[in-house]
């Protein structure tokens, strides 16, 4: 099994994954570069899927409290985050 299947099938079998939340690791997964890199911010998220900004961050909030992603920093600048692998 390839590692996009097993973390598609670790995200629909997770019942804590609704809605926005679906919404936005779905976009970070469709915007990943680099391997599991996804040079995208919150600003971007929300303008893409057409949701406020604060919504974008509260749900990052879950997903990293999840395990499903981490913040990626560079020279102190928030410039993507990371998906995590299980």
């Amino acid at each position: 099994m390839s590692t996009l299947s097993g973390a598609l099938l670790r995200i629909v079998k997770d019942a804590r994954l609704s809605g926005q939340s679906l919404r936005v690791l779905l976009f970070l997964y469709a915007s990943v570069e680099y391997g599991a890199f996804s040079p995208v911010t919150p600003a971007i998220i929300a303008s893409e899927l057409l949701v406020h900004q604060s919504s974008v961050k509260r749900t990052i909030r879950t997903l990293i409290e999840l395990g499903y992603i981490k913040k990626r920093h560079e020279t102190g600048k928030l410039v993507g985050y990371e998906m995590v692998e299980e």
